[in-house]
């Protein structure tokens, strides 16, 4: 089984990381805090590729959260 799971939107096939990226964007989300992990790999990168959302790059658990509560 490959870790790199697609969905078909609008006819074309897709990562489904990138279906996520598009959604926030469509939604008006303008920025993601990033709390770094392997497991997280594909969704930054499918953030970074999309261009519409900006990645806020934080390296403790505090700081996430201290921006997510002061971008709102």
């Amino acid at each position: 089984m490959s870790h790199d799971s697609t969905i078909t939107f609008n006819t074309f096939r897709m990562k489904v990381t990138a279906y996520v990226s598009h959604f926030l964007a469509e939604r008006g989300v303008t920025a993601v805090f990033e709390w770094s992990g392997g497991m997280i790999t594909h969704l930054l990168d499918s953030q970074a590729r999309h261009g519409k959302t900006r990645i806020v790059r934080t390296h403790h658990g505090t700081a996430v959260e201290t921006g997510r509560h002061g971008s709102t």
